[in-house]
């Protein structure tokens, strides 16, 4: 009887030990794709620093001009967010972001009108909230590339484009 008792506590040990093993295999890397860590991803880190925020990436394409390589890596999560970083050179170029966070934005048309080139994001922040930063981009010459959305309830959004924290595009969908 003692045997039976020991075994039958040894195989139901072994069962959680395995259902646990499985779930951090499974699911450790989906609860590393989230917002707090996309803002941590900074202009010039190297792979190897984005790695140890994110974990492995997945390279979606690798292409070599005049010896410098870019490489597009993309993290996904199980919860539908991707991420996707541009290297060049093993130094994190843009990097871009989709459905991390779920926004409750009360934009309409009329805000949206109000938005004129060379604002700054701080006076479009004051009028609207903070907006959800989806892209960011180093490009020559250290212009810097901002696109930041604001998403109602009801999927209507406006999305703005700053360079060196200044607006210079501006978009929407089904705001009214």
């Amino acid at each position: 009887m003692k045997n039976k008792i020991l075994i039958t506590i040894l195989i139901i040990t072994i069962s959680i030990t395995s259902v646990l093993f499985y779930l951090k295999l499974n699911f450790k890397t989906p609860y590393k794709i989230n917002m707090q860590n996309f803002l941590q991803i900074k202009m010039g880190m190297s792979y190897d620093e984005v790695k140890s925020i994110l974990g492995d990436g997945k390279i979606d394409s690798s292409v070599n001009n005049s010896g410098v390589t870019t490489k597009l890596y993309s993290w996904k999560s199980n919860l539908g967010g991707l991420i996707s970083i541009t290297l060049q050179g093993n130094k994190v170029t843009n990097k871009a972001e989709t459905k991390l966070i779920k926004q409750n934005s009360k934009v309409n048309l009329k805000d949206f009108n109000m938005i004129t080139v060379g604002m700054t994001y701080t006076k479009i922040k004051s009028l609207f909230g903070q907006g959800q930063l989806i892209y960011e981009a180093q490009y020559i010459y250290n212009d810097k590339c901002d696109e930041y959305s604001w998403i109602n309830n009801n999927k209507s959004s406006m999305t703005i484009v700053f360079i060196n924290n200044k607006v210079v595009n501006k978009a929407e969908t089904n705001l009214f």
